[in-house]
């Protein structure tokens, strides 16, 4: 046994060292993210490696002053995700050993490092990461040769890469695969996305943060082995890439400055085709003469702000764009048919949920057809229904490739649709990983890759400058668990956060001592938000399934619940004082105040075909700010009186009149909060007001940019947030990811 007392604190396990000083787990030279109990239990594993750690060992050491925490979820879920970020398994593993109902044991063999820490571990894979960057300028260099023997040199000059199988995929138990093999394509510790398959299958495409810059970059590498190369270097995101028919170029789209561009296979200069802000999945017709991409915000945001997006198509070298199918209230992910005849895409001719489903139109837009396939696809379990199918690409069977929004996981699986849009056969699930799987990119000969995401979703927290209300310091994370934690508010005393988690397998309410840091778990599924009332003593709930959706009362002391209203759709902000609670009813949209004792409620404002969401009172409880989602492109926030009647739309007063939603006042009600796309990402932003009128006051001011592709808002999940105490509270996603591919069997 290793004595823990040792002088080195570096470790090496694999290809992994581990600085028990530092916190630092290194990988190739690249950082691991690893939440703090994760951390702790490896930590402890490697000190004591082949020794049985035991459950309860764990519980005494790393749990014991944590009494309103569910000891063993927590644990599995801890031991899972540093199952995750090892790329270990646990019916074969490498290094952590599952002894059921006893513990865990570390069998990988530990090396101590002496005099060695993880800087100078970085510093020799600088100094061979060095070469490998001459050799890829090099290759650079023979743009102008024929894309075989730009192929060829990238092969000759990294060597051929084994490839590997599928006991290297991240997951537990049930990572298994119906039939084939599996290969990882890229292995870093960074995030690489949406990948593209050549028409040859021999070249991969994708999109990656592993440039170091902060930002998304289209990398290229061969399929059968072989080191990547950048073919673009914006500071913008570019992403989203797919291959022309022949492989000689590359079409993605560039969102913060807006566009679909154009690039050779091994770089060169980007070519704009057509301006277009938020332009998202550009896809090359097969004859490579047009172009069909949509515009709008991504699908778990949208649905939930009552947005949607609009499908264009356009000729490969420019002009003007043509939209798809115009009389759609939403069109998203147009992808070709094979013969390139028609479109698929996700859509709906009404703003409301009810009609969305895949549907197929010819190229000029003509006879659309409802597929059926949203059905199908829940029936055989695909998706539940609150997941979207995302349709990825048509291939030359005729079946359509697919992953769903899922947050916790998601799996590829195929859908058989005919030319003329209809559903045939059954859907088959195509991978078996419990990891996030999406993007998935047809391969030809029954091959797909896809990429295969770690996504941890956590309350997190940013310190806020009293008097110009910008950031006063740096973010600080709230909550570590593998499962999804969103923000719900905060207390007005700013020490309890209620948030919702799904911890237990399933959307729960939890509430959060902020000094303590102690939980507690509130057993109500299906949970959609939550808002705990500014004196703790109450809870307002959303919560349901598909259309049997209900907003109740809790009493925090004792869990005893109510019923708000009858038709209630969705529940916002308390009033200072408790008495009061904001909440929605939809077609049309219209925000509410109901005096809870009294059960009085009262219309405040509406509106035919907006939608009008998350009412906030201000602290002095005269004022209440909303927004209104009335386009893909435009969400508003507004504030009215409290106090009156209906309040017409020509009295609300509007904040922001660009890309503003989920407001929040300040703490003394001179600002209001807000959240905002008008720079490419998600960030957070806040508007000085006047303190009689609240009319702005002066231009809005950047609070936080969350631009970091790694560490971002309203990915997956929604980006709710709170102010309270001086700080900002923000739901964030940390996402890692790499490309896998599926090879049929011969």
């Amino acid at each position: 046994m290793s004595d823990r007392r040792s002088d080195s604190k570096v470790v090496r396990f694999g290809d992994v060292t581990l600085d028990l000083r530092s916190g630092e787990l290194m990988q190739n030279g690249n950082r691991l993210l690893l939440p703090e109990q994760p951390f702790r239990i490896l930590a402890r594993l490697v000190e004591q490696p082949g020794t049985l750690v035991t459950r309860d060992e764990l519980r005494r050491e790393l749990w014991a002053d944590d009494t309103f925490v569910d000891f063993e979820h927590s644990l599995n879920a801890a031991i899972k995700r540093l199952r995750e970020v090892l790329a270990d398994s646990a019916t074969n593993p490498r290094f952590i050993e599952t002894l059921p109902r006893r513990g865990y044991r570390f069998i990988a063999p530990v090396e101590r490092v002496t005099g060695q820490s993880t800087e100078d571990v970085k510093r020799e894979h600088v100094s061979a990461s060095a070469e490998l960057l001459q050799t890829i300028e090099s290759t650079r260099r023979q743009r102008t040769k024929w894309i075989a023997i730009g192929v060829a040199a990238m092969a000759l000059a990294t060597g051929l890469v084994a490839w590997r199988v599928w006991r290297d995929v991240p997951g537990d138990s049930s990572d298994t695969l119906s039939r084939g093999r599996l290969t990882k394509l890229t292995s870093t510790a960074g995030l690489n996305v949406e990948p593209a398959l050549s028409p040859d299958g021999s070249m991969l495409a994708f999109a990656s943060d592993r440039a170091g810059t902060g930002n998304f970059d289209i990398w290229v590498q061969p399929v059968g082995g072989g080191m990547a190369i950048q073919v673009t270097s914006d500071p913008a995101d570019e992403t989203e890439p797919s291959f022309s028919s022949d492989g000689a170029s590359i079409v993605f789209a560039k969102r913060e400055t807006g566009g679909i561009f154009v690039v050779g296979v091994l770089g060169g200069e980007p070519r704009l085709v057509v301006p277009a802000v938020r332009a998202r999945t550009p896809r090359l017709s097969p004859d490579g003469k047009s172009i069909a991409y949509w515009t709008g915000l991504p699908v778990s945001i949208s649905r939930a702000a009552g947005a949607s997006g609009a499908s264009f198509v356009v000729a490969s070298t420019g002009g003007s764009p043509r939209a798809l199918v115009p009389e759609f209230a939403s069109a998203r992910h147009p992808v070709w048919s094979p013969d390139g005849m028609r479109l698929l895409f996700l859509g709906g001719r009404s703003a409301t949920e009810a009609g969305l489903d895949w549907y197929v139109v010819r190229a000029d837009g003509s006879d659309a057809v409802k597929t059926g396939a949203f059905d199908a696809l829940r029936e055989a379990g695909a998706a539940s229904i609150r997941d979207v199918p995302i349709p990825s690409a048509w291939t030359n069977d005729h079946a359509v490739l697919t992953s769903t929004t899922a947050r916790t996981s998601s799996n590829v699986w195929q859908l058989g649709i005919s030319a003329a849009g209809q559903v045939t056969g059954a859907p088959r699930r195509v991978t078996f990983g419990t990891a996030v799987e999406r993007s998935p990119a047809d391969g030809g000969h029954g091959s797909i890759a896809f990429a295969s995401l770690m996504e941890n979703v956590d309350v997190w927290r940013l310190p806020l400058a009293p008097k110009t209300g910008e950031a006063g310091g740096p973010l600080e994370r709230v909550t570590d668990n593998p499962a999804v934690d969103m923000v719900g508010n905060v207390s007005g005393d700013g020490k309890l956060l209620a948030f919702i988690s799904s911890r237990a397998q399933q959307n729960e309410v939890w509430l959060r001592d902020l000094e303590s840091g102690r939980e507690r778990q509130f057993p109500y599924s299906s949970a959609f938000d939550v808002q705990v009332s500014l004196d703790r003593s109450k809870i307002a709930l959303w919560r349901g399934e598909a259309e049997k959706r209900e907003v109740v009362i809790i009493d925090s002391s004792d869990g005893r619940t109510s019923r708000l209203c009858a038709d209630c759709d969705r529940s916002f902000g308390w009033a200072p004082d408790g008495s009061r609670v904001l909440f929605a009813r939809n077609q049309p949209s219209r925000l509410y105040m109901l005096e809870v004792a009294a059960g009085r409620e009262r219309l405040l404002a509406d509106h035919p075909t907006w939608f009008l969401r998350q009412g906030r009172f201000s602290p002095d409880g005269r004022w209440i700010a909303f927004f209104a989602a009335m386009s893909p492109d435009k969400r508003q926030v507004y504030v009215i009186p409290s106090s009156s009647a209906r309040a017409s739309q020509e009295s609300w007063v509007r904040i922001v009149d660009d890309v503003g939603f989920q407001p929040s006042w300040s703490d003394d009600g001179s600002m209001i909060y807000y959240l905002s796309e008008r720079d490419g990402a998600i960030c957070a932003w806040v508007q000085p007001l006047d303190p009689v009128t609240k009319h702005p006051a002066g231009p809005p001011r950047a609070v936080q940019h969350f631009h970091e592709p790694h560490l971002r808002a309203g990915t997956t999940a929604i980006a709710t947030n709170d102010v309270r105490g001086g700080y900002l509270y923000v739901t964030l996603t940390e996402t890692t990811g790499n490309i896998w591919m599926l090879h049929a069997e011969k």
